[in-house]
């Protein structure tokens, strides 16, 4: 790929990780209507535990994607595979809180530690998802 590809490349890549975290963003401080069941039930999840899982893991691939094209395309050094791994996680992680503390300001949703952990999950599940399809 030639350096002017990879960074056309690397620009579709941090677009999709921006448009997925204002999408973040929005689905986390709009209220949840009535309709929507979050009761744990008898499996001690419920659809926002998931949802925050999914939503992150979906985050931490797509910033994991663009920082190996964005590392490719640059010349950025040697930095090793786990900075940049390391990188993706604590990107998707801090972005997370930073979404919990506007729901702490803003309400009627509010800040979480659980919420966080759960974003944190999910950024280390969407990074592993994202070695193990970047190496087959």
């Amino acid at each position: 790929m030639s350096n002017t590809d990879s960074r056309v490349s690397a620009r579709r890549r941090w677009g999709a990780v921006a448009a997925l975290a204002v999408a973040l963003l929005v689905a986390s401080v709009v209220p949840v209507g009535g309709g929507v069941p979050s009761d744990a039930g008898d499996t001690g999840v419920s659809l926002f535990d998931i949802a925050h899982v999914v939503g992150y893991a979906a985050l931490a691939w797509t910033v994991t994607r663009a920082l190996w094209v964005s590392h490719e395309s640059e010349a950025v050094g040697a930095t090793s595979h786990g900075v940049l791994l390391a990188g993706a996680v604590l990107l998707t992680v801090a972005y997370g809180v930073g979404i919990e503390m506007v729901q702490g300001v803003l309400g009627p949703r509010s800040f979480s530690v659980d919420d966080i952990a759960l974003n944190a999950v999910g950024a280390g599940l969407g990074v592993a998802a994202g070695v193990v399809v970047r190496r087959v």
